[in-house]
């Protein structure tokens, strides 16, 4: 075995680059994400001393930004010195996946197990660079990157006598995964627990450190949420979250990858049932369960909070591939994780027609932002904040707005039509708010949407809000946008 294993060496990593690069020409075909773009433009503001736009929903929203803020420093200073945004990205997950595919290759072919060590990093690959074409570089594409070298850390607790403690370099990726998506401390509490109940007792003090952010997360999260029981502004700012992304449990389940699960699950038993496996059998799939809780919790049934219980499936089924019995279990294991590559292939290539039309609708966008806007803050008059964000970290022009675009608008209705009218005040507050950032910026540009949605029509119908509008002229329409410039500018 010892002379094969250059040869896996050699054959590992020439599949983990061939996964890298497909990765990266993917990526130069699709568009930054707004979600990420949106924490880049705000990391530059938080570092020039001005407001983070949308700092006046949720209170925890100040904790959350600070997180982000470390996660998203690399990548921000990157595109500060003029690197181009998404190769900054695509540049800082290679950076997160290394130790992680090192770690988790380094685990298997140390216990002898030269095949699957490379297909687990192969599968890790392929989670890290190809599958999230469309959720590259989101938050929980970190975490289960962030994870990988706990979980190795975790076998080797279990599996082996020389791992009794954590080094610093695994405790700190794992409070940072935990600090920057709290909702998945549900992943490494799980296996803690079940680490704890196998070995009888609390041997290890990293178990520790995980229940002390636990309990950290979870009295910073009762804090917030009682203080905005108690201030009806705020109190209203978690029904318009509420209102606009909610959905319910059973549409996420069904929805999302549900054949994926019930055949981890099948992988798993295959595994466990007919063989004496070690603790890797088991953990991936508790790792699987405790990201897929975390992602039924937060009720947004957004696809980017399903990639960690995705990634953990995968890497779950090709490790129960790897330790089944020869014959016809290991075959049918083994077309399970052939079957996810398949998909994985198919959903880039779906979501990629999608993203390459959104990249062209965003070069679009940007050469008449820059065109009418020139160098003065511009505003985006919508209720979707697509393609905002993008545009400003292409641009580097200033968002004239202390909102998150005015996507409030529609999720106001939306709370009006469960619960009943709003408060007069609140809208009032709206309206004020939106007056004050108009005459604090002045922008030179503004941008609505041609099929806009009625309230939101509506509310720029109302006196202070009209009488700043009546001054800008229509420009240009470019994709469904009407460009407007201010008379006189």
């Amino acid at each position: 075995m010892s002379h094969q294993a250059p040869s896996f060496r050699f054959a590992t990593f020439a599949a983990v680059a061939l996964v890298i690069v497909t990765g990266a020409a993917l990526q130069s075909q699709v568009a930054i994400s707004r979600d990420i773009a949106y924490f880049i433009y705000n990391n530059a503001r938080m570092l020039a001393g001005q407001q983070v736009v949308g700092a006046d929903a949720p209170l925890y929203f100040t904790g959350l930004m600070v997180s982000n803020f470390i996660l998203y420093a690399p990548v921000s200073a990157l595109v500060a010195m003029g690197v181009n945004a998404q190769a900054a990205l695509f540049t800082y997950v290679f950076a997160m996946f290394a130790p992680a595919g090192l770690a988790l290759y380094r685990h298997y072919s140390q216990t002898g197990r030269q095949p699957l060590a490379m297909a687990m990093t192969s599968a890790l690959a392929v989670m890290a660079f190809v599958f999230p074409i469309d959720m590259f570089g989101q938050r929980e594409h970190f975490f289960f990157l962030l994870l990988v070298p706990y979980a190795v850390y975790m076998m080797k607790r279990l599996d082996g006598p020389d791992a009794a403690f954590a080094s610093p370099a695994v405790i700190a990726c794992t409070v940072l995964a935990i600090l920057i998506k709290p909702h998945f401390v549900f992943a490494p509490a799980a296996a803690e627990i079940v680490a704890a109940w196998r070995e009888g007792k609390w041997r290890a003090p990293f178990n520790r450190v995980v229940l002390a952010i636990a309990i950290t997360s979870s009295a910073y999260y009762g804090w917030a949420l009682s203080t905005m029981a108690s201030d009806p502004n705020r109190q209203l700012a978690v029904q318009l979250n509420q209102a606009y992304f909610y959905h319910p449990f059973s549409e996420m389940i069904f929805r999302k990858y549900s054949l994926l699960w019930v055949g981890t699950a099948g992988a798993w038993m295959t595994a466990r049932l007919f063989r004496r496996t070690d603790f890797g059998t088991d953990l991936w799939p508790i790792l699987w369960l405790g990201a897929l809780g975390a992602a039924l919790v937060q009720q947004k049934g957004v696809d980017y909070h399903f990639l960690p219980a995705t990634a953990f499936a995968l890497l779950a089924s090709v490790h129960a591939a790897g330790v089944s019995p020869p014959g016809r279990r290991r075959t049918a294991t083994a077309l399970l994780v052939a079957a996810f590559i398949v998909l994985a292939g198919w959903r880039g290539q779906t979501k990629l027609r999608d993203e390459h039309a959104a990249l062209n609708q965003i070069r679009q966008l940007e050469a008449a932002v820059l065109r009418h806007a020139g160098d003065r803050p511009f505003l985006l008059v919508s209720t979707d904040h697509w393609p905002l964000y993008p545009i400003l970290v292409r641009t580097g022009l200033i968002y004239a707005s202390r909102f998150n675009t005015f996507w409030f608008i529609d999720s106001l209705a939306a709370v009006e039509a469960r619960r009943g009218p709003v408060e007069g005040s609140v809208h009032r507050a709206l309206e004020q708010a939106v007056v004050e950032d108009f005459q604090r910026y002045r922008p030179r540009l503004a941008v609505l949407r041609r099929d806009e949605e009625p309230e939101l029509t509506r509310f720029l119908t109302n006196p202070p809000i009209s009488g700043l509008l009546a001054r800008y002229r229509e420009v240009e329409d470019v994709d469904g946008f009407r460009f407007l410039i201010a008379e006189g500018d």
